[in-house]
Order: C-alpha cells, then sequence, then structure tokens
C-alpha cells in the first residue's frame, strides 16, 4: 500500500491526472496544484534541497507576489480581495517547482504515463472533430460562438490543446533524448517504445489540426506563427533536423493553406481579425486595451489591485453605450499587469518574463537541446507573447495551464541540459 501511494507514483501519474482535471473539474485542479506545493515543499524539506530558490523565475514570481501584498494591497480599490489572489499566487511558484524539480528526477519512469497523456489528447481531439462535424460533442457540449468547446464548459479547447500538447511534446521529446543517451552509456534500458513515438506523431498531428479549427483566433495565429518561425531555425541549425524540417513546414503549409480555402468558419474568423486589427481603436479589445491604459496612467505607481478593472472600466473610462465590453481583465497579460500593480509591478512581470525565456534558451544551440527549446518557446508563446490577447495568468483554470507549460517546458529543457553531462 506504501508502494502505491508513493512519491515517484504521485509524481509521474501527476500530468495526466491534472489534465484530467483541467476538463472536468477547475476546482479540483486547484486543489492539485497545492496539494503538488506541499509534495514539493515536503520533498525539498526531506532532501534539503534549497537550490531552487536560487531559480531567477521564482525570484521574480516571489518578488511579484510580494509586491503586491506588501505595496499594492493597501492602495488597491479592493484591499482584501488583492491580498488573498496575491497570496493565492504562492501555490503557482510551488507547482512550477514540482514540475521542474521534482518531475524530471523520474524521467526513466514515464513511458506509462506517456501513453496517458496521449490518450487524453487523443480523446478530447476526436471529440473535438466530431462536434466540428455535428455541431454537438460526444459530451453533450454544443459549439459556442463558431469555436469548439470539447469537454470543457466554454470555448477553449484550443487553448488547452496548444498550451499542455506543446509543452508535453517538448518533455516528451527531452526524455526521448534522455533515455537513449542513458541507454548507451549503461545506466539504464528504459527506451521509450516504437509504438509510443508513433502514437506521439499520430496525436500531434490531431491535436495541431483541432487547434487551427478550434476557432481561437490568438491560438491559432501563434500555433501557426510557431510552425513557420521554428521550423527554419531548425532547417539552419540543427543538423539532426535538416532532412525532416523541409517536410514539415511544407506539411504544414499545405494544411493550413487547405483548412482556410475549405473551412469557411476559419476563413470568416481570419477576416473578422483583419478587421478588428484595422480598426483596433474601436474594436471589443480596442477598448478593453484603452480602458486598462487610462486606468494606469491615474495609478501609476501602485495600480488598482485585483478584481477591480471591470467596475474602474465601466464606472470611468467606456462610454455608456459601451459599457457592456467590459470584461473581468484586459484580455493582455502585460496590460494586466500594469493595470494591477503600476509600472513597477508590469517591470517585476517583465522580469518574470526573461527569466523563463533564460531558463529556456541556456545552452539552446547544443544540437541535442534545439528541438526542447523550439517546442518549448512554442508552447509558451502564446502566454508570453506581449503584442496578443490571451487568458489571464491570475485566473485559477488559466493560470494553472499556463504555469502547467511553464513548468513541463523549463522541466524538458533541464533534462535536455543532462544529455551533455552524461
Amino acid at each position: 500500500m506504501g508502494q502505491i501511494f508513493s512519491l515517484q507514483n504521485f509524481t509521474i501519474y501527476f500530468v495526466p491526472s491534472l489534465l484530467i482535471a483541467l476538463l472536468f473539474s477547475r476546482s479540483v485542479a486547484d486543489v492539485m496544484t497545492i496539494i503538488a506545493g506541499v509534495v514539493f515543499l515536503l520533498h525539498s524539506f526531506r532532501e534539503n534541497d534549497w537550490g531552487w530558490l536560487k531559480d531567477p523565475v521564482i525570484f521574480c514570481a516571489l518578488a511579484l507576489v510580494l509586491y503586491c501584498i506588501f505595496i499594492v494591497s493597501p492602495f488597491a480599490d479592493k484591499p482584501l480581495d488583492t491580498a488573498v489572489r496575491s497570496i493565492s499566487w504562492f501555490r503557482f511558484l510551488l507547482f512550477y517547482g514540482f514540475l521542474v524539480y521534482v518531475l524530471p528526477k523520474y524521467s526513466k519512469n514515464l513511458t506509462g504515463p506517456f501513453f496517458i497523456i496521449l490518450i487524453i489528447f487523443l480523446i478530447v481531439s476526436l471529440d473535438s472533430f466530431y462536434q466540428y462535424i455535428t455541431g454537438v460533442s460526444i459530451s453533450g457540449n454544443a459549439y459556442s460562438t463558431d469555436r469548439l468547446t470539447s469537454f470543457l464548459d466554454r470555448p477553449n479547447i484550443g487553448t488547452f490543446l496548444f498550451k499542455s500538447m506543446f509543452a508535453f511534446a517538448s518533455f516528451f521529446i527531452a526524455v526521448q533524448f534522455f533515455n537513449k543517451k542513458m541507454s548507451k552509456g549503461g545506466l539504464h534500458n528504459t527506451n521509450l517504445n516504437k509504438y509510443l513515438h508513433l502514437f506521439f506523431y499520430i496525436v500531434w498531428i490531431l491535436a495541431t489540426t483541432v487547434i487551427l479549427l478550434s476557432g481561437e483566433r490568438s491560438t491559432t495565429i501563434m500555433m501557426v506563427g510557431s510552425f513557420f518561425i521554428l521550423i527554419p531555425g531548425l532547417l539552419l541549425f540543427d543538423k539532426a533536423m535538416r532532412k525532416w524540417a523541409p517536410i514539415i513546414l511544407i506539411l504544414t503549409g499545405a494544411i493550413v493553406t487547405v483548412a482556410v480555402s475549405t473551412q469557411p468558419n476559419l476563413l470568416g474568423r481570419l477576416e473578422k481579425t483583419q478587421k478588428q486589427l484595422s480598426d483596433f481603436r474601436h474594436s471589443h479589445y480596442g477598448y478593453l486595451t484603452v480602458a486598462g491604459w487610462e486606468i494606469a496612467k491615474a495609478n501609476p505607481l501602485t495600480g488598482i489591485g485585483h478584481k477591480a478593472y471591470e467596475d474602474n472600466c465601466r464606472e470611468k473610462i467606456i462610454p455608456l453605450s459601451k459599457k457592456h465590453l467590459c470584461r473581468p481583465h484586459s484580455h493582455n497579460p502585460y496590460m494586466e499587469w500594469l493595470v494591477i500593480a503600476g509600472f513597477p509591478g508590469l517591470l517585476i512581470y517583465c522580469a518574470l518574463v526573461f527569466s523563463i525565456l533564460y531558463n529556456l534558451l541556456q545552452g539552446a544551440w547544443h544540437q541535442s537541446r534545439l528541438i526542447v527549446t523550439a517546442i518549448a518557446l512554442s508552447a509558451l508563446s502564446i502566454s508570453l507573447f506581449p503584442f496578443l490577447f490571451s487568458q489571464s495568468l491570475i485566473s485559477n483554470w488559466p493560470g494553472i495551464l499556463a504555469w502547467l507549460s511553464i513548468g513541463l517546458a523549463t522541466a524538458s529543457v533541464k533534462i535536455a541540459k543532462e544529455i551533455k553531462r552524461s
């Protein structure tokens, strides 16, 4: 019984369990991140391992949390809500630590969990295809404003697949490299099964196609952009990928071309995006951005705190006829932090983003790491790209998904680094 509830079993099956929770129960997913954080702290105490405190990501995220608690909260529109929401952000730091510093220790035991994760992505992809064709998913959810939902209660299945699948892909490939190296070195004989590799590629193609058809414009644009930017990079700098990169690039281009030319929903949303960008100031996102900037100008040092953007937008910024456009946040993480914590808070958040990128780019040009780093950067593009309208990084479900992708992406690079050392 003790072996069933061991740290190893909890760690290797945590990610597939969390993915299921993210699909069906946000509250369960939130509790799971807290449990992972507690396990991470207990592991640190047991091993007397506190080296993770030097991680620049944790340092910057902790600085942002403390700034919000001690500087922003006293001057916030809603001091108690701001303090509580800021304190709750500690769980994301510890959740990140669990993924980066505990999960890689069991990389040779992940064949079973990998199969489970791929089965989850496969079921979600097939359910999304069924919904796209029939209008109703197998789970009973209907199309939501021309956007796919699959098992979710809102139209974010493209975001779910992009953030989780791409981050998982970088982790999968890193573990593949690591296990091959360890096997050649005689340290252990755990090779990922060839059928697992084939399964991975099939699911990858299905999931990326679903993202393209999901109706989520930001997600689609960033996925396509990532392919067309990163694949040529691999073609130029990664000798091992040169024979495959042109094929992948041509295949990606063909899929995008066929989808745009044959799917009216996709073409319609692209035209809508072009129209909004051409008159951005008077678009929905334009009003949200202008509202955020006006709020920030009025509160440049400490911002307005958490859970106050929508009230300020409705009462002080947006004209009466446009009040229905106000939302709980500005749909851009940089503007969101500027509104919440002022210009100092935005600078700390930018430092956090740079620290994440720093961790990913260390030694990226080593041949065995470039493909891992490239996919990891793709996974994080939708969360970190500044000129993009996306989900909040503070709300529970989007925050968990964002930190899951950040943690897996960083862990993948951490594992890839071990290749050269070994």
